[in-house]
């Protein structure tokens, strides 16, 4: 399902030293927009949100 822009209500600045997994920042890969979500996906497009970085 494609973008609708709903998420930019959701969106999130960058944290200070820690980083964006560690506080809790959850990701959408579709939208591009980083958020704090404890659901599942996302609420824009409905794709599932990365709780962990590519690499490890």
């Amino acid at each position: 399902m494609p973008c609708r822009g709903t998420c930019d209500r959701h969106r999130v600045s960058k944290p200070g030293r820690r980083g964006r997994y560690a506080t809790g920042q959850v990701r959408c890969q579709q939208c591009g927009v980083w958020m704090v979500r404890d659901e599942p996906a996302c609420p824009c497009c409905g794709l599932r949100l990365r709780r962990r970085a590519r690499r490890r």
